[in-house]
């Protein structure tokens, strides 16, 4: 939670809700940071399922997660990537309503499964 993306999300008035979620998060995991509790930490990716990988250019996490696709990718791990734009609204997830990116994101998804068909 150091880096530029998690920094900038003040900026949205998101760093104290993903702070204190990632701290809760690890209480109740096993209160301590453990590979199982933050994969992008573990060593050895090979032979991980193929991911979709979303994030959004203003999330708190976006440099870690395509900091794991990277990883995943260099691993011989097959990952389909999705950026969605900053404002997308995909912060809507904390309160009500779903805007354009849900329909996006099922998308996403529909087209990642059908991926792993072929």
């Amino acid at each position: 939670m150091a880096n530029q993306s998690f920094r900038r999300a003040g900026e949205i008035g998101m760093r104290e809700k993903w702070s204190d979620g990632w701290s809760h998060y690890l209480q109740s995991a096993c209160g301590f940071q453990h590979p199982y509790a933050a994969p992008c930490l573990c060593s050895r990716l090979s032979g991980v399922a193929p991911a979709l990988l979303v994030t959004s250019e203003d999330d708190p996490l976006h440099d870690e997660a395509l900091g794991y696709a990277d990883r995943l990718e260099a691993s011989g791990v097959s990952v389909r990537r999705r950026v969605f734009a900053s404002g997308s609204g995909w912060t809507s997830i904390y309160g009500k309503g779903e805007g354009q990116w849900m329909a996006e994101l099922c998308a996403e998804f529909t087209g990642f499964v059908r991926e792993l068909r072929q």
